[in-house]
């Protein structure tokens, strides 16, 4: 058991707010019967007993959004194609958008074009249902936005972008204790690293449509198709560390390379394991999530990269090309039934 799960463990030890299972005889009417043998879906997700037995902080972060989460179920004719969550992300007067997974749209058949004569409906929290209309998707992503029309604004979650960076000082390299990163009063970025609490929120397909919370960590996110595995610069061993910043002190954020894919555009472009990529398309790279969002908009062009490696005494500058994602090349985003 590392120190992290001890210290967790002791602190929930002795929290006041935690209450232990309530167990029903087999018997019982109580919520374990009929109420959860109706819906297989509920069964499977509150197997995992972190998913049920919720304590008070997990309850309150999650009630703060519930009511801008909805329930989403595709159709092709008569025949259901997916069934999902999302977020209202805007509400003007009467009409709102819902983002949610690509997936509610995709033909079975063809994994890049729609279904034909496709139909969405969507659950709200109070059980209104309502018809969707598609504004945009993208299969590569797994993103869709859904448009509704109510009688009302509806309530939205409000949203941050992500910050996965962290600054390595070269004084900090033997330093044991853990510092705290809080957000800033008033900041529009919120910094997520791997090993951060977050709660996974959906609503069931089924009535009452309840809302459902699964707690768990953040980890590392998905790698970008540039024919590298790549991770943040302060998650890379200690001593690949050391070699990098005691040559090249000023460094303190960027991306490192942990495998060079052969016939990629990375090897094309020469980068090496170990590589730190400092910049990418004259913009400085911080962290993972930068470099995701900055490679988006290259997709197909070629893209300068100011690279530092512990054999070279200066910068390198490289060039590569963003690949474009084909039918082919889709990312795979797995959904596991709820």
């Amino acid at each position: 058991m590392n120190y992290d799960t001890y210290k967790r463990e002791w602190v929930e030890a002795f929290t006041p707010w935690k209450r232990e299972p309530k167990e029903y005889p087999d018997n019982s009417p109580g919520f374990s019967s009929d109420y959860e043998s109706f819906n297989p879906k509920r069964q499977r997700f509150y197997l995992h007993a972190q998913n049920k037995h919720l304590d008070v902080y997990t309850k309150m972060a999650a009630l703060k959004t519930s009511t801008s989460v909805v329930s989403l179920e595709s159709y092709s004719g008569k025949e259901e194609i997916f069934q999902c969550s999302g977020t209202i992300i805007e509400s003007v007067d009467t009409s709102s958008i819902i983002l949610t997974a690509a997936s509610l749209l995709r033909c079975s058949k063809a994994r890049n074009s729609i279904a034909d004569d496709i139909k969405v409906i969507v659950h709200l929290f109070d059980g209104r249902a309502f018809d969707g209309h598609i504004e945009a998707y993208d299969f590569h992503y797994n993103v869709a936005a859904i448009r509704i029309q109510s009688d009302t604004p509806l309530p939205i979650a409000s949203l941050a972008h992500l910050n996965d960076s962290i600054m390595i000082r070269p004084s900090q390299l033997r330093v044991t204790e853990e510092k705290p990163f809080q957000l800033r009063p008033h900041s529009n970025s919120f910094h997520l690293i791997p090993g951060d609490s977050v709660i996974a929120l959906g609503r069931f397909n089924k009535k009452p449509y309840d809302i459902m919370a699964a707690p768990g960590e953040f980890r590392q996110p998905r790698r970008p198709r540039l024919g590298m595995e790549v991770t943040n610069l302060y998650a890379v061993d200690l001593e690949i560390l050391e070699r990098i910043i005691s040559k090249f002190p000023e460094v303190m954020e960027g991306i490192i390379v942990e495998e060079v894919i052969p016939g990629g555009s990375a090897e094309f472009a020469g980068l090496k394991h170990n590589d730190v990529i400092i910049q990418f398309g004259g913009r400085k790279v911080r962290s993972f999530l930068e470099l995701f969002h900055d490679m988006w908009k290259h997709v197909g062009e070629s893209v300068e990269l100011v690279v530092i490696r512990a054999s070279a005494d200066v910068p390198l500058h490289l060039t590569m090309v963003v690949e474009e994602a084909t039918s082919d090349k889709l990312y795979s985003w797995p959904f596991w039934e709820v």
